[in-house]
């Protein structure tokens, strides 16, 4: 109870100090708007060290929020940090403040100066924490950051994580685009066990349309080094878009990606892609299928074959009310050898309600479980419950 009134006090502190930031960016006359909010949240896990045996504690986080967005001639920039303090009722050894920032950069307005219709988009994410949620470059899932994403889940340690991807999307008919997109992940960890790792990726791409479909193909070259370990990849990839329906899409891919290892050796894996979208009045639908390979940050120095399947589904149930449940599966194996053999799942439901034009909150729980036959250091064996109580007093903006 002490833990969490003084985390109640630091929140009306912070708040009060966001709303005079708020108040006095109003009256500026800028391009620049800015947009202050903080998140209270009270949490249960029975597993904080994120290993085999179990440790359970409380865990009350206090986080502060400041968005900043700039509205130019040429350039719309969205700026965005969070600070999270994180304390532990039991464990106050492992009270942090973790960070996360992130920058995107939208040039089309500049661009089409230059080129009709062409679009350009940079972004940069940085992250600091000890519990490093896992990531995967595609975002169709919308599960980027749930545990299990892409199937690898790391022990507790202190983490750094560097994104950063720039696109250009130009039209070159009223039916054909073509897409050209680099990306950058850049994955640091203070346990010497884990792997260091560092990915660039160059794709570029066409689609054409044909009355209601849409097809699509790709190229991409990937450059991947985990402690000086380099391999890269070379992809091909076809697909379809087709509305089934005014609220329903499918969405379908096949390819094959070559590896070729340091030592000279080489072996293909097929990528394949099946996703299914259905929106209803009230619920929307997103499920489906992958196979990629997965850079495996931390637990291998070579890429993983990642088989996916997902389903998420969001409910608005009144103009206040609205829940989601998500589910996941996957299966991690080694493109070469028998290092990494894990199976995880991630089953997750939240409801968030509006109580008030400044103040929201949610209700979450989640159960992941991973297993493995990694041997060794790198064995990443775990099962993790959360419950999560949060609230989230909003801006005036």
């Amino acid at each position: 109870i002490r833990n969490i009134m003084r985390t109640v006090y630091y929140c009306i502190f912070l708040f009060q100090i966001l709303i005079i930031c708020s108040a006095t960016e109003s009256h500026a006359r800028s391009d620049w708007e800015v947009r202050p909010s903080i998140v209270l949240s009270q949490s249960y896990d029975n597993n904080i060290y994120s290993q085999e045996d179990n440790i359970e504690d409380y865990v009350t986080r206090i986080g502060a929020n400041l968005s900043a967005i700039y509205s130019g001639s040429n350039v719309n920039l969205l700026t965005n940090y969070s600070g999270t303090l994180n304390t532990y009722a039991d464990h106050s050894g492992l009270n942090v403040l973790t960070h996360d920032a992130g920058i995107k950069v939208d040039m089309e307005r500049w661009l089409r100066r230059f080129f009709r219709d062409a679009d350009i988009t940079i972004s940069e994410d940085f992250m600091y924490t000890p519990e490093l949620p896992d990531l995967n470059f595609n975002e169709d899932r919308g599960v980027r950051d749930a545990p299990g994403s892409s199937g690898l889940s790391t022990g507790r340690t202190d983490s750094y994580r560097n994104v950063f991807s720039v696109g250009l999307e130009h039209p070159v008919s009223q039916r054909q685009n073509v897409t050209i997109r680099y990306s950058n992940l850049l994955t640091e960890y203070s346990e010497p066990a884990l792997i260091d790792n560092k990915t660039h990726s160059v794709f570029a791409g066409t689609s054409l349309m044909f009355l209601r479909d849409v097809l699509y193909g790709n190229v991409g070259i990937s450059t991947m080094s985990g402690d000086g370990v380099d391999t890269n990849s070379y992809s091909v990839t076809g697909g379809l878009r087709h509305p089934l329906s005014p609220v329903s899409a499918l969405d379908t891919n096949l390819g094959v990606e070559t590896l070729e290892y340091e030592m000279g050796s080489s072996t293909s894996v097929m990528r394949a892609s099946l996703q299914f979208s259905r929106q209803f009045r009230y619920v929307t639908c997103n499920t489906g299928y992958t196979r990629e390979l997965n850079p495996a940050s931390g637990v291998s120095t070579i890429p993983t074959r990642s088989d996916f399947i997902y389903l998420n589904t969001g409910i608005r149930h009144s103009a206040n009310l609205s829940s989601n449940i998500r589910a996941n599966y996957s299966v991690n194996k080694s493109t070469r050898g028998s290092e990494i053999d894990t199976r995880s799942y991630n089953l997750s439901a939240r409801v968030s309600y509006l109580f008030r034009p400044w103040l929201d909150g949610n209700i979450s729980v989640s159960h992941f479980n991973q297993s493995s036959e990694t041997p060794g250091s790198l064995n990443i064996k775990r099962e993790q419950i959360t419950f999560q109580i949060s609230i989230y007093p909003l801006s005036p903006h």
